[in-house]
């Protein structure tokens, strides 16, 4: 298993892109966390991943390496929409 993963990573308007090298031991929702950090992203916002190959959403506790990546996939952060009350 490779130590670090090749893929890019962009937000949902696609504003934001950045080819990176994930490290292979990374959980999403770390990787969520440093994205947020990284592009100063609202804090009190809830986000998730999708691999846009498979269109899957990312399970926030998996870690890297049980995903079935490939070299340069596309991994989308988009914020949760929370319904509310009428």
């Amino acid at each position: 298993m490779r130590q670090l993963l090749p893929v890019i990573v962009c937000d949902s308007a696609e504003t934001r892109k950045a080819q990176v090298q994930l490290p292979s031991n990374i959980r999403v929702d770390k990787l969520i966390q440093e994205i947020k950090d990284r592009w100063n992203l609202p804090s009190d916002v809830d986000y998730a991943i999708r691999l846009e190959r498979t269109g899957q959403q990312l399970d926030s506790s998996i870690i890297v390496m049980e995903l079935d990546l490939q070299d340069n996939d596309v991994l989308r952060i988009y914020p949760m929409v929370q319904g509310g009350m009428i």
